[in-house]
């Protein structure tokens, strides 16, 4: 089993946009890839500049969404 984890952010004005997808790949290679967990949070921007300092407020909004 393999799994895929992708998240996607979007700084829209004073909102930021967050949506992750956790894909699973079997062992099998028949076997079709299964959606095992979505979720989409929203948090209000902070006006941040600097990259690094941005990605912790994504990742830290994703954390508290589990």
């Amino acid at each position: 089993m393999r799994y895929e984890l992708r998240i996607t952010a979007y700084d829209c004005l004073d909102e930021i946009i967050i949506r992750g997808v956790l894909d699973a790949t079997p062992d099998a290679p028949e076997a079709p890839i299964e959606r095992v967990w979505e979720r989409t949070a929203q948090s209000r921007g902070l006006g941040t500049t600097e990259a690094t300092a941005w990605i912790r407020e994504v990742l830290d909004t994703m954390r508290a969404a589990l």
